[in-house]
């Protein structure tokens, strides 16, 4: 056992380094020319994988994501089960960072984002609205390990993160004028490659509050939504039935989990340029019995949960949402 935890070590620590060394080796690059639609990226990163959907099996919501010839993403698209979208524009600087994004809600302009380092890490952003007056801020802090620890913006909003050594996040809670909102927890039993953490140029999941990126996709994931200080659990992951299934680069492909709170199930699917898919685990497999119109429900409180956590939400416009979440669930 001992043996075999050191062999998984030394792995995680080879790959830590040569991800570090391709990051370095990003910030040399100086040119950021742009590109039609349809130019595939020329540069290193056509050689790694490149996250470009994030999305479900049984609903029309996903995370979309294209590349510039430099291999940074361009656009991020987030098209949620009720068929409105959110598409954020990126713009990068001479060292490849991120400096600006563009938000288009429903094809009309939404914010513009602009995005402030201290070091390589983004400290501070500001959010505009289309008529150029600054609508918030938002500021993140780090650990001494560079990693994003409290996110909090001028809406009242914080979130913070409890990361583990080797990038993980077990716990995050998410406060609204220092009210407890939502807790998630999470256990990471596999290795993998999160395929959050395919996206070059994006380092977190900024158009939300509560969305880092972390090492390794999780084994089990428990939302718990809280009003006037009393919790209710919205789902549940049961960790002992999740399967992963991996594709070219063993990159992940699917993750199937159970929702044991709501005996129902739901399964991750990844797309990415040059990774390929791997088979999807059959979620009829489940030792349980699925509720008929499971499916949807399942999606339906993912996407809504997604949505309602954009950055920039207000506190009553959250609550009430919760109050129609709970509902949905039949809580």
């Amino acid at each position: 056992m001992n043996q075999k935890l050191i062999t998984l070590s030394t792995v995680l620590v080879f790959n830590l380094l040569v991800f570090t060394g391709c990051r370095k080796e990003e910030l040399n690059t100086t040119q950021d020319n742009a590109t039609s639609e349809d130019m595939l990226s020329t540069d290193k990163f056509w050689s790694e994988c490149r996250l470009t959907r994030l999305g479900y099996t049984t609903i029309d919501f996903y995370h979309q994501f294209k590349y510039n010839n430099k291999g940074l993403a361009r656009e991020w698209r987030v098209h949620y089960e009720d068929g409105t979208e959110d598409i954020y524009k990126l713009e990068y600087d001479q060292l490849n960072r991120l400096k600006k994004a563009t938000d288009y809600y429903d094809g009309a302009l939404f914010n513009t984002i602009r995005f402030f380092y201290t070091g390589n890490k983004v400290t501070k952003e500001i959010w505009y609205t289309p008529a150029g007056d600054i609508d918030f801020e938002t500021y993140n802090t780090y650990n001494w390990l560079g990693q994003l620890v409290k996110r909090e913006n001028t809406n009242g909003a914080k979130t913070i993160f409890s990361p583990t050594i080797i990038g993980n996040t077990p716990l995050f809670k998410l406060y609204f004028d220092d009210e407890l909102y939502m807790v998630g927890e999470y256990t990471y039993h596999q290795p993998n490659k999160n395929p959050w953490r395919a996206i070059p140029g994006v380092d977190y999941g900024f158009p939300y509050i509560a969305l880092d990126f972390t090492n390794w996709w999780e084994s089990s994931e428990k939302i718990t939504i809280y009003e006037d200080g009393i919790p209710t659990v919205i789902y549940a992951y049961d960790p002992a039935q999740t399967v992963m299934s991996f594709g070219q680069q063993h990159s992940l492909s699917s993750v199937f989990n159970y929702d044991y709170v709501n005996e129902l199930d739901e399964t991750y699917v990844f797309d990415y340029e040059n990774c390929g898919r791997g088979q999807h685990h059959d979620p009829g497999n489940s030792s349980k019995t699925i509720k008929p119109s499971g499916h949807s429900m399942q999606s339906h409180l993912l996407s809504e949960i997604c949505k309602t956590l954009r950055n920039g939400a207000k506190a009553n416009a959250v609550k009430e949402k919760f109050r129609q979440l709970k509902k949905l669930a039949g809580k």
